[in-house]
């Protein structure tokens, strides 16, 4: 437990043996722990994290840039620059994104051009230089690739707007095209499922209740590993998932619990102050995360990465991310009922039309309905032959 006199910004958890700060500087809040058991050497640690936070702030303001009275214009490098310095603490991989933002200089007139100048024609012709260059190995440019340097454009933007700022009125679907995932429907047959769990139970036993769920409720990752039991009416057989409404609020989307689900569910184990159903038992320590082993722990949708990377490759699938657990589950759904009405529902689909490419066939539906279609003239050339 911590120990020493209470300082200020400091708190305690109870499930955390260290103090822990929060505070706030111009109206953002900071919040974490610092990895100290003892309230002076925590204060020292929170004097560190207020000089941080501080040049974070001075650093986007800097990048704002000097703005005339009356005008609030961001350029395109003072817009990507703010963004970063607000973003990237919380960036999985800031070299990429770095990249991104220095290829997307290169629109229109450069960095000094103001966003709301930015066309979809700029956005256009900056696909077609960048489709004409070579990858750092010598090969082509993928579609990908620039999708990931216009979506980060895209959420620039929509971070300047978000803070006041006048910003381009784009259609970005037409900006942005992901052709390579559009009829993506990847599904685990009966023997790869059955490797796929044989190769959780060897490595990662944890991992069997989220991913058994992933596929009887064909809900997304998020949604899965965010599930809280005050969100599970067990009773009633029913639990609640959020997805993206139109703007900031989301959406409470019921999915109705098969007794199987409701079984899987109760078999995990409820762990205090924790309100995740689907959790971990920590293998090995981490003082800087604040982890202790042999506790249980809430999954997390990044901390899945590793084990579950491990488990495919073990179980030997080719092609295959956690998302097509979801495209398996709403697959079989749509096999065994045959009704797209029901999967768009469970899927919380706006759109049925979205819902009509889990109507795929695979070899087996094709062999099975040539089987059908060739017992009639079979039966009628045995006829004919006697």
């Amino acid at each position: 437990m911590p120990t020493g006199k209470k300082r200020k910004y400091l708190f305690t958890r109870a499930e955390s043996e260290y103090w822990w700060y929060k505070f706030t500087i111009d109206g953002q809040r900071f919040c974490g722990t610092t990895g100290c058991v003892e309230a002076s050497e925590a204060a020292k640690i929170v004097d560190l994290k207020r000089a941080e936070a501080r040049q974070r702030l001075q650093a986007e303001a800097d990048a704002i840039g000097h703005l005339a009275a009356g005008s609030r214009e961001l350029t395109l490098s003072q817009c990507l620059e703010r963004f970063r310095a607000a973003k990237e603490p919380s960036w999985r991989n800031s070299d990429c994104r770095t990249v991104n933002a220095e290829y997307c200089l290169s629109i229109g007139k450069g960095g000094s051009m103001l966003i709301t100048e930015i066309e979809l024609s700029d956005l256009v012709q900056f696909r077609a230089q960048r489709k004409a260059m070579k990858s750092c190995k010598g090969e082509n440019i993928k579609d990908t690739t620039v999708n990931r340097d216009l979506a980060h454009l895209r959420a620039a933007i929509r971070y300047a707007g978000k803070c006041g700022f006048p910003v381009p009125n784009i259609d970005w679907s037409e900006a942005i095209k992901n052709k390579a995932e559009k009829h993506r429907t990847r599904t685990l047959s009966d023997a790869e499922e059955a490797r796929l769990f044989a190769a959780i139970d060897k490595l990662h036993p944890d991992l069997d209740g989220p991913v058994r769920f992933a596929i009887l409720s064909a809900a997304r990752k998020t949604a899965v590993f965010e599930l809280r039991w005050s969100n599970v009416d067990l009773d009633e057989k029913v639990a609640y998932i959020e997805l993206k409404g139109e703007g900031d609020e989301p959406i409470i989307h019921p999915i109705p619990l098969t007794p199987a689900m409701v079984e899987l569910i109760e078999a995990q184990p409820r762990v205090d102050k924790c309100d995740h159903v689907f959790t971990y038992k920590c293998r090995r320590g981490n003082k800087k995360h604040d982890l202790e082993k042999g506790k249980r722990y809430p999954w997390t949708e990044h901390g899945i990465y590793k084990p579950w990377n491990a488990v495919v490759k073990e179980a030997g699938l080719r092609d295959f991310r956690f998302h097509d657990l979801r495209h398996t589950g709403a697959t079989r759904l749509v096999r065994a009922t045959d009704n797209l009405e029901l999967a768009r529902q469970l899927l919380g689909h706006a759109d049925i039309k979205t819902t009509q490419k889990y109507a795929n066939l695979n070899v087996d539906d094709v062999r099975a309905a040539m089987e059908k279609a060739s017992k009639p003239r079979l039966a009628l050339v045995e006829t004919s032959s006697a």
